[in-house]
């Protein structure tokens, strides 16, 4: 199994000072917010129960992997003060 991970830091709730950071945490946040988060799944947390490749991305890049036949419904993510994106594949992408 591969898990690949990716974290989005909400502004509001973390004391971001690089503006660059801030900036692309804040649209990243929009950007799941409307695109992801409707049709992702929400966790409390995720045991790792067998042998996983953990892979952690980008927003970015793990949004990217979100074409058919995958899509926000793979997705599963826990929300503190950051998102944690995981998707689950049996199969390296």
């Amino acid at each position: 199994m591969y898990i690949y991970t990716a974290v989005i830091y909400i502004p509001s709730m973390n004391n971001i000072k690089d503006a660059s950071v801030l900036a692309t945490e804040t649209a990243n946040q929009a950007d799941f917010e409307a695109v992801g988060k409707p049709t992702a799944i929400l966790i409390t947390n995720i045991e790792v129960a067998e042998t996983n490749f953990i892979i952690e991305k980008t927003y970015a890049e793990l949004k990217a992997f979100i074409v058919a036949p995958l899509a926000w419904t793979d997705v599963r993510y826990t929300s503190t003060n950051a998102y944690t994106l995981y998707l689950v594949t049996e199969n390296p992408l």
